[in-house]
C-alpha cells in the first residue's frame, strides 16, 4: 500500500477544485454572452436608424428638385423607400405648421417607420430663394 501512494506531482484536481473552476467559468461566460448580445442589439439599432436618416434624406432631397409653390398645402404621402437591406415607410407631411407655410414655402415633416416604429424624423422649411 505504502508504494501506491502517488507523490504530490502526481496527484489531479480535487473535485472541489474541478467544481470551482466550472462555477467560475460559467459566471464569466454568462456575462460575456449578455455583454455580447447587449452590443448586437445596439448594433442592430444603430443600423436601423442609419438607414431611417438615409431613408429621410432620399425623400428630403427629391422635394428639393420641387418647386415650394408647387407642393401641396396640405395633407401628406406615404412611399416605401429602401435603404440598406431595409424598407422604411416615409412619410412626409405639408404644411403640418401653417404659419410656416406660404405662396413660396412649405413646412415638411418627413419621419421613416421600419416594423411599424418610428425610427427618425425630421422637419424643415422648403422656400424658394430669390
Amino acid at each position: 500500500m505504502i508504494g501506491n501512494r502517488l507523490s504530490s506531482s502526481q496527484r489531479g484536481f480535487t473535485m472541489i477544485e474541478v467544481l470551482v473552476a466550472l462555477a467560475l467559468f460559467a459566471i464569466v461566460s454568462a456575462v460575456m454572452t449578455a455583454s455580447f448580445l447587449g452590443q448586437m442589439s445596439f448594433t442592430l439599432r444603430a443600423e436601423e436608424r442609419q438607414g431611417a436618416i438615409a431613408a429621410v434624406t432620399q425623400a428630403l432631397d427629391q422635394l428639393r428638385l420641387s418647386d415650394p409653390s408647387t407642393l401641396p398645402t396640405s395633407g401628406s404621402a406615404t412611399q416605401t423607400v429602401s435603404a440598406g437591406e431595409r424598407e422604411y415607410q416615409v412619410v412626409t407631411i405639408y404644411c403640418q405648421n401653417s404659419s410656416l407655410c406660404g405662396s413660396s414655402s412649405r413646412h415638411i415633416v418627413v419621419s421613416a417607420t421600419y416594423r411599424n416604429q418610428k425610427i427618425y424624423e425630421a422637419q424643415t422649411v422648403f422656400a424658394r430663394l430669390r
